[in-house]
């Protein structure tokens, strides 16, 4: 099984219930998250979605939104997240961008 994905956009969020602002680059801190993202340390410390399911929900239900409006902070192609769950491992080798 192939587990290269690509990275497509990373969002970080200012505040609580803030708009979430398209970044180039973003540091992870271990047990944090995203270093300038206002949820820290919390049970989420980052959240991915995956393009591909996105696009077939738009599709699905007929809307145009962009993926920023799921407020997740990864956007993934080509890897697929299902029962994903605590077995992710963000390395330089798992995305380009």
């Amino acid at each position: 099984m192939d587990t290269h994905g690509r990275l497509e956009a990373i969002w970080l969020k200012r505040l609580r219930r803030g708009p979430m602002d398209a970044v180039e680059r973003a540091m992870l801190k271990a047990h944090h998250g995203l270093v300038g993202n206002t949820d820290q340390g919390g049970r989420r410390q980052v959240t991915l979605l995956e393009q591909e399911v996105w696009q077939a929900l738009m599709t699905q239900g007929g809307a145009t939104l962009p993926p920023s409006i799921r407020r997740a902070n990864f956007l993934l192609s080509g890897i697929r997240l299902v029962r994903s769950r605590q077995h992710i491992s963000l390395s330089r080798e798992l995305f380009t961008h």
